[in-house]
């Protein structure tokens, strides 16, 4: 009787996990064009020093894997502490159109100046909202953006403000057209000891890299997802327009293959080559080869600073 009852259990047991199994891999839960698993933020975290009165500005990629229809993101601080510290630009919702695998909004952190010295913590989200085309069902895919701030006080001087393991300042553009011109490339100085810089394809900053790992840090974290199909496109760029614009949009980015571990390559703009970065020495000794050398003159007119 028992063994019956054993038996009755064990068949009951198999139906339910094999239609959970069926509902979890159906369009209720994964409906076609949301990419589900496929929706995420990079970096995932801000981190700022600041002086009370002192703003710091980021600027956050939001990736997705299904570009196939318009998307949008809605952006939100959740934190009360910090509400009236964070600006969302270029508004509190930014749109994917179809086709686009990656879009960019800025975040800026300000400190009041009443701002008493300490640590701040809070944190951001990006929300994707979408619908199933064939179930109507709504799903949202949400990331979370971390928030630190430091804010010293006492007279003390703080340095530019820097993002959490970076290991330098980051130093702002003064001349326009010449960073039209080196924007994504790995510069070195070699007239003051060679040191090496990055200069962001999207922001008009300067990241400045004095060791190895320090800067497969920074370059990690500068990482925009890219899709195992679109690397293979890079890959065959010479003989597919759509691979020529695809590095065209992406030359001078560092690129982590989301499908995959999370691999990184370079793209460098010098040659239109793509670079894998494997572990930190590799990644600093291939990043200083491909970079380019920068006079000091050059560079004073590039960042504003004194020859």
């Amino acid at each position: 009787m028992c063994r019956k009852y054993i038996i009755l259990a064990t068949f009951i047991g198999a139906g339910v996990f094999l239609a959970g199994l069926t509902l979890f891999r159906s369009p209720l839960f994964h409906p076609s064009g949301t990419g589900a698993g496929g929706f995420g933020v990079s970096p995932p975290q801000v981190f700022a020093t600041l002086a009370p009165g002192d703003s710091y500005e980021r600027t956050i990629n939001v990736l997705r894997s299904d570009a196939a229809d318009a998307q949008a993101v809605r952006l939100k601080v959740n934190t009360p502490e910090l509400a009236g510290w964070v600006a969302l630009m270029p508004a509190e919702e930014i749109v994917f159109a179809p086709g686009d695998y990656r879009v960019t909004f800025k975040v800026r952190v300000t400190a009041p100046a009443d701002t008493e010295p300490g640590s701040y913590y809070g944190s951001l989200t990006a929300v994707l909202k979408t619908t199933g085309k064939s179930s109507g069902v709504s799903l949202a895919l949400g990331a979370r953006i971390d928030l630190r701030v430091k804010v010293a006080g006492d007279g003390r001087t703080v340095d530019k403000p820097v993002t959490g393991d970076s290991p330098g300042p980051r130093l702002a553009v003064a001349d326009s057209a010449l960073y039209g011109r080196l924007r994504g490339f790995m510069i070195l100085r070699p007239q003051a000891a060679g040191e090496a810089y990055y200069v962001d394809p999207d922001d008009q900053v300067i990241h400045y890299l004095p060791d190895e790992a320090s800067a497969f840090r920074l370059l990690r974290e500068q990482g925009i997802g890219i899709s195992d199909r679109d690397l293979a496109a890079l890959a065959a760029a010479g003989s597919d327009p759509a691979g020529a614009a695809l590095r065209e949009r992406l030359k001078g980015c560092i690129l982590l293959a989301v499908e995959g571990a999370g691999e990184a390559y370079y793209l460098n703009p010098g040659d239109n080559e793509r670079y894998f970065l494997g572990r930190p020495a590799d990644a600093w000794q291939i990043l200083k080869r491909t970079a380019r050398g920068l006079s000091e003159n050059d560079f004073a007119a590039l960042t504003a600073a004194a020859p």
